[in-house]
């Protein structure tokens, strides 16, 4: 009975991969139960390009806990909902209110917060939840993840009322502004961040300041957080929500203690250039930091130490390239001024392949677990989705008319 329940576990744990979808790949080698199968292939085929933005697209996230929805964020002042079912047909929900450019977007672990940093001083909360739930179905009804009733605006974090918290409509998700916190004027955000549970937010921007607020009380001010030396680029807060990671244009990365609102490790000496992004990693104790000197390195926070680094991309001299994790963190993917998206081996560093067909600097790409697809976005003013497909199988196929560099984007990550 036993042996025949390991047998049931594995092949559902195959089939979630995705690994032997159609047969097209055989599944991987099992060594253990304990942990899941992970998507061993990497995107290597355009499946959609996403236009409406009229400037250039900064950011873009994943939202829903299926990864159905994506979030862009851009320089024409406004943040897109799109609902990806619908494809490059489907028009998406226009999220106004930002009276700035949008330099990034960030949705919780559950998808249904999410936050858009901007130059106009504010980072805007929005929550979304299925058409026809009431607030009282939402998780964490009284807390973040509560929309406003129809009708009602939502109120700021300043105390002042949010015109703005009309409810916009995608799919079927209705979305609306819960909350705006004010960094003052003349002081631009560059990023925001909603901790795992979606109760606790973190923003830093040109004040070269970090503020936590809890969206579960209302967006009381918890802690600010200050030692950075130049303006702050990007945060992230670990799964456990009470760590805080940073990276500045001072070159240095910062480990905050949340309760405390004390700095207990400072990450420096190896960067050469300004911090552009921190990633945390999903599978291990390690941030992936992007910095301005053509190098994406992984640190070990408990020692401090850089335990690998990758390089083969461009990234000196825009604001802001990005890079993270891919599939099951066994991949790198980032973002480069050389207008593709780059991949990376985790462990070993080893270059996997590019994305090409943008027109313009790649600013950053995502990778959706539940969805296994991978979004950029670029200076083009286009999102792009990228899939993987068995390219041997299917001939000379659009993956490589765009661009991608199918014999090496689409081998495996082992």
């Amino acid at each position: 009975r036993l042996v025949k329940l390991l047998q049931q576990a594995y092949a559902y744990q195959s089939l979630r991969s995705n690994c032997s979808a159609g047969g097209a790949r055989p599944g991987p080698a099992v060594r253990s139960l304990l942990q899941d199968l992970s998507c061993p292939v990497l995107p290597n085929r355009l499946r959609a390009t996403l236009r409406g933005h009229r400037g250039d697209v900064k950011s873009v996230a994943f939202a829903g806990r299926d990864g159905r929805y994506l979030v862009s964020a851009s320089s024409d002042h406004s943040v897109r909902l799109w609902d990806l079912e619908a494809g490059q047909d489907g028009p998406p929900a226009v999220l106004a209110g930002h009276r700035g450019r949008v330099w990034a977007v960030h949705a919780s672990a559950a998808g249904h917060v999410v936050a858009s940093a901007s130059a106009d001083g504010t980072v805007r909360v929005w929550v979304a939840t299925a058409e026809g739930e009431g607030p009282s179905d939402a998780q964490g009804a009284r807390g973040a993840d509560a929309a406003p009733p129809d009708g009602q605006a939502s109120r700021s974090m300043d105390g002042d009322s949010v015109r703005e918290a009309d409810l916009f409509h995608v799919g079927q998700l209705a979305v609306a502004c819960r909350h705006v916190v004010r960094e003052g004027p003349g002081a631009p955000v560059y990023t925001a961040a909603v901790a795992a549970a979606g109760g606790l937010l973190v923003s830093g921007g040109h004040d070269r300041e970090l503020h936590v607020h809890d969206l579960s009380a209302g967006g009381r001010l918890q802690c600010t957080l200050a030692g950075h030396l130049g303006a702050v680029t990007s945060a992230a807060f670990n799964e456990a929500g009470n760590l805080v990671i940073s990276g500045s244009k001072d070159a240095r990365v910062r480990i905050w203690d949340v309760r405390s609102g004390l700095c207990i490790k400072t990450l420096s000496g190896k960067c050469l250039g300004e911090v552009s992004s921190v990633a945390l990693s999903p599978v291990a104790d390690a941030v992936l930091v992007s910095s301005r000197d053509n190098a994406n390195r992984l640190f070990d926070m408990r020692a401090g130490k850089v335990v690998a680094t990758y390089k083969g991309h461009q990234n000196t001299a825009a604001n802001f390239v990005r890079a993270t994790f891919g599939p099951g963190g066994l991949s790198v993917i980032g973002g480069s001024e050389d207008g593709a998206v780059h991949l990376w081996d985790t462990a070993s560093g080893t270059p996997s392949g590019t994305l090409g067909g943008h027109g313009g600097v790649v600013y950053a790409a995502e990778w959706s677990e539940s969805a296994l697809l991978l979004a950029s976005c670029s200076a083009d003013s286009t999102v792009r989705l990228w899939e993987w497909a068995d390219l041997g199988a299917e001939g000379n196929g659009h993956g490589a008319e765009e661009g991608a560099e199918p014999a090496a984007a689409g081998g495996s990550t082992h």
